[in-house]
């Protein structure tokens, strides 16, 4: 029996009472780029060019559910958080 291993490039992860979502890359040569969605799907936030600490900020953003989307060339990652 043989099982692969996802190898994952990058980590999402928030801290909702500061209002700020993080992406800490692996290695920055993977190209990652994310957007950041808000309820009615709509971008309201992107970079094409991360480096390897990343914060983007959602306190001038209205109280409510965001999804940041992350991808490179060998993964994409969607997560959803709560702005409170």
């Amino acid at each position: 029996m043989t099982s692969s291993a996802a190898i994952h490039t990058f980590s999402v992860y928030a801290n909702p009472k500061l209002g700020e979502v993080y992406i800490d890359l692996v290695d920055k040569s993977a190209h990652t780029s994310y957007e950041v969605l808000n309820a009615q799907k709509q971008v309201i936030s992107a970079n094409n060019d991360l480096i390897i600490r990343n914060t983007i900020s959602l306190k001038a953003l209205p109280v409510g559910m965001y999804t940041v989307k992350i991808k490179n060339r060998h993964e994409v990652m969607i997560k959803k958080f709560l702005k409170l």
